[in-house]
């Protein structure tokens, strides 16, 4: 069913072809799949060209224009900036998932680890204490970063993956039980 809905959104390529062009017209005779293999050739060219200097360019150019639009250039930036965070390799990664009570004890959120604490920020406290980033939902690009004893976190058992899920839906994604 959903290769079908495909090859037909495919199908639908050569809709928005000049009639002159048309591969029918052209060859005279109707080629099955002939849209699907025009489609993925349009993506790998789309791939190649994004991954050379002139794509580069291209998507710059593009991000500055969506950088212009007030409401969507808040969204595309935290969007973007968060998956670059996560998926780069230079990036550190947010180690793992807790549950803290904030805004008061009794109610908990979803954080992540970001630093075991040694070093001066360990020396000042009573306490081991460790970095969390606590992200505020819907937008995770922002949020509240706190030092916390380690003891009054919850670990949870889930990926950071999921945990992004979570939060982005506003709980309505909940990751499975017990990885």
């Amino acid at each position: 069913m959903v290769v079908k809905a495909l090859f037909g959104l495919a199908g639908s390529f050569f809709d928005f072809v000049p009639n002159r062009f048309h591969p029918d017209n052209i060859f005279g005779t109707h080629i099955p799949g002939l849209a699907v293999i025009f489609t993925l050739i349009i993506i790998l060219i789309a791939g190649i060209l994004t991954r050379n200097y002139i794509g580069k360019k291209l998507v710059s150019y593009g991000d500055h224009i969506i950088a212009r639009i007030p409401l969507v250039s808040t969204i595309y930036q935290g969007i973007k900036q968060l998956i670059e965070s996560i998926f780069t390799q230079e990036a550190r990664h947010f180690r793992r998932v807790v549950l803290v009570e904030w805004p008061r004890k009794g109610v908990y959120a979803v954080a992540f680890v970001t630093q075991e604490n040694d070093g001066e920020l360990q020396k000042k406290t009573q306490q081991k204490t460790i970095g969390i980033f606590l992200p505020t939902s819907p937008n995770p690009t922002t949020g509240y970063y706190f030092l916390v004893p380690e003891e009054e976190t919850v670990p949870l058992d889930i990926s950071i993956e999921d945990a992004f899920k979570l939060i982005l839906s506003a709980g309505i994604l909940t990751p499975p039980e017990g990885k």
